[in-house]
């Protein structure tokens, strides 16, 4: 679909964001073919919308992680079966956990813990409601974010046994750090990172006769951790992609499923002009570009603010105050979290709307 031609675009305001529903579905589609149903946990944290996880359901998908209890929530309101708190609780969120436990009882929850000391409150904590929580013990290979070291894993996972609420039913091993370009340097880096938790879980595995579900990796690795049966992916970025995964990981196929409207509010001189698109409406963690334009990307971005875009292009004698410029984002995941409704296209019409209902920190829990 050549995006330009949405005969109704006009009626939207600016800026907002657009979901092309036939791309998404392709992307839902293409990760399907790359892993069975059993091993695919897709991460819900680019996305945050209700009707998509009731999509990705209706395809036959029954596991998902998130990163909020907003999240973990909208997955309850979806009926999910199984869902991953991927974000070691501290103590006010292991309470709303509980709460969403007993508000969501056809959903199975779990959450991850790389430390003693927090895990030893959540299992007081169950004691006091009388539950036993499945958890998964959150294995640093790299990234440096969170995450036990592989050093010390088998030290964690015996003190860790000794608490009676608390049963460990797997590991999450993240290597959102592994971007590189080409897929034969990036199946090393990842296998590499892989087997250095991946030892320690073997070893436990003999140890206590047991095997223990590995939840892995994130879109970067995904085709990599797909080519291993004892991995779960969760992938999230792929349901709709961006700009800086297309061009860092050109052997995905995934295309980019959402795109950002803006309108031109000023005309600067000769060369510059200004956009309605701000840190408000895009993500901009990242240096410039931070959105690529279709009709224009060659455009330069000189400076931005809250409401504000200014671009240099080549010549500004052919565009007026109003004009619509549609961009590619570079980073999805945050720039969703920034709207409140994502509008939804099909067969190149503006249809309806979905709200992005996990973009707030509360739901109702």
């Amino acid at each position: 679909m050549i995006i330009k031609e949405i005969h109704n675009l006009s009626i939207l305001d600016s800026p907002s964001i657009i979901l092309i529903r036939e791309i998404m579905e392709e992307n839902i589609n293409l990760a399907l073919n790359m892993v069975p149903l059993e091993r695919f946990r897709p991460h819900v944290k680019t996305n945050k919308i209700l009707e998509i996880c009731e999509i990705l359901k209706s395809k036959g998908v029954n596991k998902f992680k998130a990163s909020t209890i907003s999240e973990l929530e909208m997955l309850g309101i979806a009926g999910a079966p199984d869902v991953l708190l991927a974000h070691q609780p501290t103590f006010v969120k292991m309470e709303r956990f509980l709460k969403m436990i007993h508000s969501y009882p056809g959903t199975k929850f779990s959450c991850i813990f790389d430390n003693y000391e927090n895990l030893n409150y959540f299992n007081e904590l169950l004691k006091s409601f009388k539950i036993t929580q499945d958890i998964y013990i959150d294995i640093n290979v790299g990234m440096n974010r969170t995450g036990v070291s592989p050093s010390h894993l088998i030290t964690l996972f015996e003190e860790a046994l000794k608490l009676d609420n608390i049963n460990i039913i797997g590991f999450h091993i993240y290597d959102g750090h592994i971007r590189e370009t080409d897929i034969d340097e990036r199946n090393r880096i990842v296998n590499e990172a892989f087997q250095q938790a991946y030892s320690k879980i073997e070893t436990l595995e003999k140890k206590y006769n047991k095997k223990f579900i590995i939840i892995a990796g994130g879109s970067p690795s995904f085709s990599v951790h797909a080519q291993n049966p004892r991995v779960e992916c969760s992938p999230g970025t792929f349901i709709f992609w961006d700009w800086k995964y297309s061009k860092i990981l050109p052997d995905l196929n995934f295309k980019c499923a959402v795109y950002v409207i803006s309108r031109v509010i000023s005309i600067i001189n000769s060369k510059k002009i200004c956009l309605d698109v701000g840190h408000k409406a895009i993500a901009s963690e990242n240096p410039f570009p931070r959105i690529i334009f279709l009709d224009f990307p060659e455009a330069k971005s000189i400076s931005q603010s809250e409401e504000h875009l200014v671009l240099e292009i080549e010549d500004t004698s052919n565009v007026k105050v109003g004009d619509i410029f549609i961009g590619i984002p570079d980073h999805i995941c945050p720039t969703i979290a920034l709207h409140e409704y994502l509008h939804v296209v099909e067969k190149g019409e503006y249809l309806y709307d979905w709200k992005v209902m996990a973009k707030n920190r509360k739901i109702n829990i």
